[in-house]
């Protein structure tokens, strides 16, 4: 395919609209637009004069293949591929509908062409240089082309790759860098300053730098020779490119356009057709949630407890660490996308006698950074406090790569780790206080959304180790943690309806386990275990594990989320998909009781 340079900045344009219009129709509180603005140039080039391939047979292995590793951008590839009507439009208005396949993050899916599940950043760039080596293994002639982001670069695995890459000599390997200055936390020369075009050179490959934007430098730099090396072309972009009060504006990584804003952007854009728009449904928020907890809270106690830092993996603002940093910007380290570091960097903070709060996604503190997990906490038993933020299904929209759905399984067998599970605001408030004065490495694994019920007053005492119980019951027993513990509540009512006798007990501490209050449940006809995590390797497994040996034992039934990855969807939608409702959960309790 060939098209002339108007063509090219009309076909640009018409994706910027569709990108636009597909956020703002969007139900959840906020789309990642900016970052799918920058990289709009590049992927119309790739798709519209780069790339060899047959839309109408986009499922043959025989084509060039693309790789989006940014997967937060996922908006810019799902437009593009609608314009190249490989999506349609009934496809693409289901973006981050509930069980909709066009998600946050774009997951792997042959109809439309996309040959990767991405969302945990860098490794796009791993999968593309496995490619490139399976075609160069075939002798096949097809090219792969990788799209990373500048903040992205701060992660190591782009580097291990990298080296990788120029070793084998992939020169049928193409990376580019969208440079777009700006990453989750705010400018990237602010967070992790790296002269890109030095560096990729070091590594032995082939590098351009081109505007990102000028189609003709773009097509240039494609066309460029590999000289025998993997390419990478460093694109100089504008995030929010096209929409000028998105332009190069770190409060847009993002956000929910009101009408204003969106009638603003696509008259920008669009100078001919008016556009209808539907009404921006109004939200508005009653509690500050886990997050917004945990940030208040630490404040608060880092007023009178100067050895307490705050780190962040580029989610500053997520972790409610914003006015943290503000209040103490000595004391918190913006460590960028680069969570192995990071952890390591913590440890060290500890053994210089800092007490440090480190902070992201639970997949990827207890996946990604699993091996400095295990030495600096585990091994050496450094006095770090991690937060795993989003644990269990919160991230909903965002897809199963940032679904935190097994790091209590990860964590547990990991030794001298305390960890906690909240059950609501109060309780993370309680226990960052907590965590601060328990000697030794802690989890605090922060679940539920901002609408999540509160369970506590302010005056609930709590300790760790020591479970709560709730309500007396001495025929089912609800051992709960988390965000279950609500729901537990509303189950024992149910039952108790019922004339089911029920008791409620809070098991905030996962490790260790409270095996008292477990003894006391030992002659009580059914326990029901209640996690938002899998049903293997969390709180129904330990609870088994500690009642396997004893001689006299309740019959054990353990809930929490299926086997599987299940397609991304609103929090509470995600809970039904999971079995995880107070109704769901009143029946199974019934079926084992017949």
């Amino acid at each position: 395919m060939n098209m002339s340079i108007q063509q090219l900045k009309k076909t640009a344009t018409a994706t910027r609209i569709t990108i636009l219009k597909a956020a703002y129709q969007a139900p959840s509180d906020g789309v990642h637009i900016s970052p799918a603005l920058s990289m709009t140039d590049v992927l119309t080039v790739l798709f519209s004069t780069v790339m060899r391939y047959q839309p109408d047979r986009i499922t043959d292995k025989q084509r060039d293949t693309f790789i989006l590793s940014k997967g937060h951008a996922a908006l810019g590839l799902y437009a593009t591929l609608h314009h190249h009507k490989i999506i349609t439009e009934q496809q693409l208005n289901s973006f981050e509908i509930n069980g909709s396949v066009l998600q946050v993050h774009p997951t792997r899916h042959a109809a439309f062409g996309i040959d990767f599940s991405a969302g945990s950043l860098a490794q796009g760039m791993s999968f593309a240089i496995g490619l490139a080596l399976s075609r160069r293994l075939q002798q096949q002639p097809w090219q792969t082309f990788v799209v990373v982001g500048d903040g992205e670069c701060n992660e190591g695995a782009i580097w291990e790759g990298a080296f990788m890459a120029a070793q084998q000599k992939l020169d049928n390997l193409t990376v580019v860098v969208d440079q777009n200055g700006l990453q989750s936390d705010g400018f990237t020369a602010d967070i992790m300053r790296m002269n890109l075009p030095a560096l990729w050179s070091a590594c032995g490959w082939q590098t351009l730098e081109c505007d990102g934007h000028d189609y003709q430098a773009l097509i240039d730099a494609f066309n460029a020779p590999h000289e025998g090396k993997p390419k990478v072309i460093i694109a100089r972009t504008l995030k929010g490119k096209g929409v000028s009060f998105m332009e190069n504006n770190k409060d847009f990584h993002r956000n929910r356009l009101n009408e204003q804003q969106m009638q603003q952007a696509l008259s920008e854009l669009e100078q001919e057709a008016p556009c209808c728009i539907k009404p921006v449904s109004v939200r508005s928020w009653a509690m500050l949630g886990s997050r917004g907890t945990f940030g208040l809270a630490l404040l608060e106690l880092a007023a009178d407890h100067p050895k307490i830092v705050a780190l962040s993996g580029d989610l500053c603002k997520s972790s409610g660490l914003d006015r943290f940093a503000n209040t103490y910007p000595d004391r918190f380290f913006n460590a960028g996308i680069a969570e192995q570091n990071m952890v390591g960097v913590a440890g060290g903070l500890a053994a210089g006698g800092y007490v440090p709060f480190v902070t992201s996604f639970a997949n990827f503190l207890t996946f990604r950074a699993a091996e400095q997990v295990r030495l600096n906490l585990g091994y050496m038993e450094e006095n770090v406090k991690l937060v795993g933020l989003a644990s269990g299904l919160a991230t909903g929209m965002f897809g199963a790569t940032h679904h935190g759905i097994e790091d209590l399984a990860a964590l547990r067998a990991v030794s001298n780790i305390t960890i906690l599970s909240p059950a609501d605001c109060t309780a993370t408030a309680k226990m960052t206080e907590a965590a601060l004065h328990h000697p030794g490495p802690v989890y605090l694994r922060l679940t539920g959304n901002m609408r999540a019920p509160i369970v506590y007053k302010e005056n609930f005492d709590l300790k760790i180790g020591r479970a709560i119980t709730l309500k007396m019951g001495d025929e089912v027993a609800l051992v709960a943690t988390g965000t279950m513990v609500s729901v537990a509540l509303q189950v024992a009512d149910e039952l108790q309806a019922k004339g089911i006798n029920t008791a409620v007990i809070d098991m905030h501490t996962i490790k260790p386990l409270d095996t008292e209050t477990l003894d006391h449940l030992l002659n009580n006809k059914l326990v029901v275990t209640l996690e938002e995590h899998s049903e293997i390797g969390g709180l129904g497994s330990a609870v088994a594990e500690y009642f396997a040996p004893k001689s006299t034992k309740p019959a054990q039934l353990i809930i929490g989320i299926p086997q599987g990855y299940p397609h991304a969807g609103d929090y509470n939608w995600m809970l039904e998909q999971a079995g995880l409702t107070a109704a769901q959960i009143t029946d199974r309790i019934q079926t084992e009781l017949r």
